[in-house]
């Protein structure tokens, strides 16, 4: 994804966006968390507090949205680090009785089988 991509859904979606990633030093990762950093940056709308990082699972897809969900504030749009994580992301979203995409948006990366 380039940074006309992220600059399209970023502005198509909220200005308060989510980045949820794995902690490992993945080039891909760290490729995508810089140019939604960079973009966000550049619209003045980057927040270090709305950064997740945690381990690819859906455990901390979970952990992470239902921290981040607390926050005041927080983000109506998360950009998921990959879709295990997003798995525990929309078992959050359920639980808080929050409707995907009507009250949080959620893309995530991978292409996993359902």
């Amino acid at each position: 994804m380039n940074e006309i991509s992220y600059s399209a859904l970023i502005n198509a979606w909220s200005s308060k966006n989510w980045f949820c990633r794995g902690g490992d030093n993945d080039e891909i990762t760290d490729e995508r968390f810089e140019i939604f950093t960079q973009v966000l940056k550049k619209q003045g709308l980057y927040q270090e507090a709305f950064v997740g990082i945690g381990q690819y699972t859906s455990q901390d897809g979970y952990r992470l949205f239902k921290e981040i969900r607390s926050q005041k504030n927080c983000p109506s749009a998360a950009f998921i680090g990959n879709d295990s994580m997003a798995v525990g992301c929309y078992k959050a979203a359920h639980e808080l009785e929050l409707t995907i995409p009507d009250e949080v948006s959620v893309i995530s990366f991978n292409d996993l089988d359902f």
